[in-house]
């Protein structure tokens, strides 16, 4: 069963109140193994984009496709040429080109792409995140760099990003 918006009840190490910005609109969290397809280990990034997907069909494309699959993901980066055959069934990651060029596939949904250099650096870039979130932006795909494990954040308080963890 996926859980619902699960920042909404969640209790902040930080403060005993809710996130300044968080995602507007409602997602439904996938995380390794939600619907028996076994990927722990290695399919957090493929979790990241359905939770990104879920959100996109809920809130703006409640008529567009299904929130994929891992097999269909795979098959559509296939289709559009980005990887090869071998990428079928396999365990090989994804990034966040990889989300961007399937939401735009599924949902004709462009997506921005920040680089940051490291963690160290992300909080440069926490404004950036409580734009996107107070102008009605979605989850975001974080991850790479030493720590190559894709998290999806939701939320920010105070400095202090809220991450859906892969269990």
């Amino acid at each position: 069963m996926l859980l619902k918006n699960v920042d909404r009840n969640a209790t902040y190490p930080w403060h005993d109140r809710v996130c300044e910005t968080r995602v507007r609109g409602d997602y439904l969290y996938y995380h390794y193994a939600c619907d028996g397809f076994d990927d722990k280990g290695w399919g957090c990034g493929y979790r990241t984009l359905q939770t990104m997907c879920s959100w996109v069909k809920l809130n703006h494309k409640p008529g567009g496709a299904e929130v994929p699959s891992i097999p269909q993901i795979q098959d559509i980066l296939v289709q559009i040429e980005d990887k090869p055959e071998s990428f079928r069934n396999s365990r090989q990651w994804i990034g966040s080109v990889e989300a961007s060029y399937v939401l735009s596939n599924l949902y004709d949904w462009d997506c921005r792409i920040l680089h940051v250099a490291s963690g160290a650096d992300l909080g440069n870039s926490v404004s950036t995140l409580r734009n996107h979130w107070a102008e009605g932006g979605g989850p975001v795909m974080v991850g790479g760099d030493v720590d190559c494990s894709s998290k999806c954040v939701v939320g920010e308080r105070a400095g202090h990003l809220l991450v859906l963890t892969q269990i």
